[in-house]
């Protein structure tokens, strides 16, 4: 049974790491400025297993499949196909555009909240930025960019939903950044997009820790750790 488990999680170790190096292949080949690129490439690295399996399952992707049946992928992200397919993805769902517009609402953000003009709170912020970013991931998210575009106004350019917003949040319009929460709370997409964030604010240990109470028998030795934390140890030794 041991064995099972142990071989169970090498393959799953393995389909992962897998994954991050097609991550990393596709990022390599695409045309998109080098600063961009690099960033990404490094996030890739830095991003924690769970992270990546959490992804996985949010974007439907079967990590474990793709990697019995296309153990090759990552290497074929470089041939003339693969550029061309990686190309066509970033051109269709405007992935430059919407990195340089992320960018500039970044700063907007920080400048408007060091100057305390920020419409709404910062929560309700950070899930509408991150709404509209990921709109391109899943087909709620869509349905969710086409309400935005009634709210916030149709963007002059593709791509550029994040611009608007940005100028919404410029003029305080605190009645587009209601409305947009409204659409969220009563959409499937915007319980997508909380879950992203709480993700992320996992990795960057900045979330409220979460806690798991499991009962069971007490034990002597269950006893005996509370009453150390509690009394601090005896006899004036340090609790280990």
């Amino acid at each position: 049974m041991n064995n099972m488990v142990e071989a169970a999680t090498n393959s799953r170790q393995s389909a992962i790491r897998w994954l991050r190096e097609v991550l990393a292949a596709i990022v390599d080949n695409a045309v998109l400025p080098q600063r961009i690129k690099q960033k990404a490439a490094s996030l890739i690295r830095r991003l924690p297993d769970w992270y990546l399996s959490r992804w996985a399952a949010a974007l439907n992707i079967d990590f474990m499949k793709g990697y019995r049946d296309y153990s090759d992928l990552a290497g074929k992200a470089g041939s003339d196909e693969g550029k061309d397919f990686i190309q066509r993805y970033l051109d269709e769902n405007n992935v430059a555009v919407m990195m340089e517009s992320l960018k500039k609402l970044v700063k907007e953000l920080v400048r408007l909240n060091n100057e305390g003009r920020l419409p709404c709170d910062a929560e309700t912020i950070e899930r509408q930025v991150c709404a509209l970013a990921l709109n391109a991931c899943t087909k709620e998210g869509k349905q969710f960019a086409r309400s935005a575009e009634d709210i916030l106004g149709e963007p002059a350019e593709p791509g550029r939903l994040l611009e608007e917003y940005r100028l919404a949040l410029e003029r305080a319009d605190r009645e587009k950044t209601d409305r947009l929460d409204g659409v969220l709370n009563g959409h499937p997409y915007g319980k997508w997009a909380s879950d992203r964030l709480e993700e992320v604010k996992r990795w960057l240990g900045i979330d409220e820790p979460i806690v798991h109470i499991k009962r069971g028998p007490r034990t002597p030795l269950w006893e005996s750790f509370w009453h150390e934390f509690f009394t601090g140890g005896v006899n004036g030794t340090n609790n280990s």
